[in-house]
C-alpha cells in the first residue's frame, strides 16, 4: 500500500506549499528532492526536502500502532530514496520495499 493511500499514516500534502492570487496551491512535488530525514519521535518522521530555490519540510505521521511499524520499516528503506523527488517517496508501495 502506498503512503498516499494508508489509513494509518498521515503525511504533508504540500510541503511549503504557497496560495497564489488565485487562492490555488503553487507547489510541484515533483521538483522536491529528499536530502535527510530525522524520527523525532515514535509517531513523526521529518523529511527534508530542496527544490531549486529553497528548502521545505515534510512530515509522515503515525496515527495508531500499525501505523508506527510502517513508520519503522518506511525510517530503515528511506536511505535509499535520498534525492528522489518526494512525490515519488509518497506513491510508492511499501509491499515493493520488502
Amino acid at each position: 500500500m502506498r503512503i498516499k493511500d494508508n489509513k494509518d499514516l498521515e503525511y504533508t500534502k504540500n510541503p511549503g506549499g504557497i496560495i497564489a492570487l488565485r487562492g490555488e496551491f503553487d507547489i510541484d512535488t515533483r521538483k522536491m528532492f529528499l536530502v535527510g530525514f530525522k524520527r523525532v519521535s515514535k509517531q513523526k518522521l521529518r523529511l527534508d526536502l530542496k527544490t531549486e530555490n529553497s528548502e521545505k519540510m515534510a512530515w509522515i505521521r503515525a496515527k495508531n500502532l500499525r501505523g508506527g511499524n510502517s513508520l519503522d520499516f518506511l525510517e530503515n528503506k528511506l536511505q535509499d530514496f535520498l534525492n528522489h523527488p518526494y512525490s515519488e517517496i509518497i506513491n510508492t508501495d511499501l509491499a515493493d520495499l520488502f
